[in-house]
């Protein structure tokens, strides 16, 4: 998905930006005061604006210059900061990481096993990736269009077993699959980078 496609959806992103209170208990749950915590695909920082006053830093980043520039034009924290990042290619240091956020990321990105890699190699050894990610709606006609414009506008539609598998082969174990398909909209995965 070229940047481009995020761009133009920058002006109207904030629109449904409220902030989940799933998230953001177990976000508290996983942080400390003193945890450095990057998020990948922040779009106009509703959430990193959100998140910022739980740990040290946070270092929002997103793909899309558009989302960027949006989300700098907001009132920040100190230690907040808004970066165009490609996700699958990051300017991190290794081990810079406590906690990584990618909330409807995983199933957008062209390359995912580079972005995972990339993950991996950012997070301090105990580290924890936090990831949202859509799964198939397997009832209805609704749910049966959905998925069709999900695989036309080439989203990945994983299982959550799919997801987890994944993960463990890039050397984390997943400690929590927040099984939110009941609503039919998504699962939250926890994993921690194996040390």
């Amino acid at each position: 998905m070229k940047a481009r496609f995020w761009d133009r959806l920058a002006k109207s992103f904030d629109k449904d930006a409220a902030v989940d209170p799933i998230l953001m208990n177990l976000f508290k749950d996983n942080v400390s005061s003193e945890s450095v915590v990057l998020e990948l695909g922040a779009g106009t920082g509703a959430l990193a604006l959100n998140l910022a006053r739980f740990c040290r830093s946070l270092e929002a980043s997103d793909f899309s210059a558009e989302m960027i520039a949006r989300a700098k034009e907001k009132e920040k924290p100190e230690n907040l900061n808004f970066t165009i990042q490609d996700a699958s290619n990051l300017s991190y240091k290794n081990e810079s990481f406590d906690l990584i956020i990618a909330i409807f990321v995983l199933h957008v990105v062209p390359d995912m096993q580079a972005v995972i890699a990339e993950a991996k190699r950012v997070l301090k050894p105990g580290g924890k990736l936090i990831a949202e990610v859509p799964i198939p709606k397997k009832q209805g006609i609704i749910s049966a269009i959905l998925n069709g414009v999900m695989r036309l506008m080439k989203f990945r539609l994983w299982t959550a077993k799919k997801y987890e598998t994944m993960l463990q082969e890039h050397g984390f174990s997943v400690e929590l699959n927040h099984d939110r398909s009941s609503d039919g909209k998504s699962i939250i995965l926890i994993a921690t980078l194996k040390t």
